[in-house]
């Protein structure tokens, strides 16, 4: 069984993904680094994410975020951390379904706030209204990520040991 992290920018997904796979012995996938890795060997252009987004617009760097995603239909006994866009696509939603058990990392606002905006500013915000784009972007997000079918996992208050507990035992199906 696949256990598949997502959740906002920053939130601790790629984290707590490497330190639950090598936990477990397991392999793990950073959907955003396949993504990278996809588009550098199709165009020959080194480009992050971000750059990515930048570059190609929202639409086509959602499309290939599905296709990215489409290529783990086949993937077992992984843990996976998808972008946190990754998500708002319905269709990638049942894939993601169909892939494994999703959980939602889940922090709280003000630390997500410190984290994204103080480090390079994703494509997605406003440069002119940092916080007040971050706020919205929140906002938005919160009510599509409450509305997927996921292990919420709160993160605030919690050791790393404890939250790789708590991932662990999602991971061994209880």
């Amino acid at each position: 069984m696949n256990l598949i992290l997502f959740g906002f920018k920053h939130c601790g997904k790629t984290t707590y993904g490497r330190k639950l796979a090598k936990q477990l012995v397991c392999p793990f996938i950073d959907t955003d680094l396949l993504l990278e890795q996809a588009y550098a060997l199709k165009t020959n252009e080194p480009l992050t994410c971000r750059q990515m987004y930048q570059h190609l617009g929202e639409a086509a760097f959602r499309a290939l975020e599905t296709k990215t995603l489409e290529t783990l239909c086949t993937v077992q006994n992984s843990i996976i951390a998808v972008g946190g866009g990754m998500v708002l696509n319905p269709l990638n939603v049942a894939l993601l379904y169909q892939i494994g058990t999703l959980v939602h990392l889940i922090l709280d606002d003000e630390t997500l706030k410190n984290r994204t905006l103080t480090n390079e500013l994703p494509a997605y915000l406003d440069q002119a209204d940092k916080e007040g784009s971050f706020n919205q972007l929140v906002k938005e997000r919160k009510a599509i990520y409450a509305s997927i079918r996921a292990h919420p996992l709160l993160l605030k208050s919690k050791s790393d040991d404890e939250i790789l507990a708590e991932l662990k035992e999602l991971a061994n199906g209880k």
